[in-house]
Order: structure tokens, then C-alpha cells, then sequence
């Protein structure tokens, strides 16, 4: 009988793992959290590659995703005080105000992961389950991409936003392509 619940409790906890976070703690990628300051990015990643002051949605680049709005930032669209900077070809894309952390995107192909144990490239299951949450979701065109055999890749992205949370994802193909972080906002 011991034996029986020994294995029944591993079944268990291997097709549903504990989270390394509980869901009320703070967000963070790669150990990094809003909050954060320009030293700790520059720490983690190195010299960035990218710099930008303003908007950071003035570049035109795709290093945001599509999580973040200009309203998880700013409610009056000011941007004094505000830059962007980038690493490994805007593949890790940090917004800060005042050497402030107030946002930051991840995309694939970095390995990241987030406080909870959901990396870039896990699964979609993996992501609704380490998230109880509800999310608002939502989907935008996805940029062609090369489809791996004959499998055909979707053309569009769903996007998961926790803004009580103040983080979403990016999922296409069923996969996580990026994870970011912005304020929370109540719901």
C-alpha cells in the first residue's frame, strides 16, 4: 500500500509540477524583475547592442512583440526619461525610465525562462498550466516563417496577457516564442 502511494504522489507531482513560484509573487525572467536597474540588465547580458531614447515603439522594431502596449508604460504617452536597449539582435529587449526596469520582452530563439519554471519553446499545455490565472487573449498576423518538414506553421500568434500579473506570451505553433514583462494592471 505504501508503495502504491509513493508511486501515485510521484505520477502525480511529474504530470502536474509545482510551479517554483507561487502565482501571487513577482514576474521575472531570467531572474530579472521590474524594478530592476540598468546595471543589473547590463550584468545579466552584457554591453547592450541597441540603444534608443523616446518611444520605444519608434523604432519600428519588432524587439517589443506584441504583449506590450504603449499604455503598460505610460498613461500619457510622455516619454521623457524613457530608452530601449537590445541584445543578441533584439532577441532581449529591456524598456526603462529613469535606469528603471519598466519592461521587458524575451523571444526565441533565447533559452529564457521565467519565474516559474516556463521557458521560450515550452509547449502551450505548459503555459496554461503553470498559469490558473484567466488571461486575456487575443490574436495578430504572424510573420511567415520556414515550416520545419512538411509541417505547415500558423500564420498567426496568440497572444496571453496576465495584467494583474504584468506579463504575457507569445505562442505560435503551440509553442512560447517570447515572454515579457510590464506593469501590473488591475483587472
Amino acid at each position: 500500500m505504501a508503495a502504491f502511494l509513493a508511486l501515485s504522489t510521484w505520477a502525480v507531482l511529474a504530470f502536474f509540477p509545482l510551479s517554483s513560484a507561487s502565482p501571487t509573487s513577482k514576474e521575472t525572467l531570467l531572474g530579472i524583475s521590474l524594478g530592476d536597474g540598468r546595471d543589473d540588465l547590463v550584468a545579466k547580458f552584457g554591453k547592450p547592442e541597441r540603444h534608443w531614447t523616446g518611444s520605444p515603439w519608434q523604432e519600428k522594431s519588432d524587439a517589443l512583440g506584441l504583449v506590450l502596449r504603449p499604455e503598460d508604460l505610460t498613461a500619457d504617452q510622455t516619454w521623457q526619461g524613457y530608452e530601449s536597449i537590445s541584445w543578441s539582435k533584439e532577441q532581449v529587449c529591456a524598456v526603462l525610465k529613469d535606469n528603471t526596469l519598466q519592461a521587458m520582452v524575451i523571444r526565441q530563439p533565447a533559452r529564457a525562462e521565467n519565474g516559474r519554471g516556463l521557458r521560450v519553446g515550452d509547449n502551450e499545455s505548459k503555459l496554461e498550466r503553470l498559469y490558473s490565472e484567466k488571461p486575456e487573449i487575443g490574436t495578430a498576423d504572424a510573420p511567415p516563417s520556414i515550416a520545419k518538414g512538411f509541417r505547415k506553421s500558423a500564420s498567426w500568434i496568440k497572444v496571453y496577457r496576465y495584467n494583474a500579473l504584468g506579463t504575457g506570451f507569445e505562442v505560435r505553433d503551440e509553442k512560447v516564442r517570447s515572454m515579457s514583462l510590464f506593469r501590473p494592471q488591475p483587472d
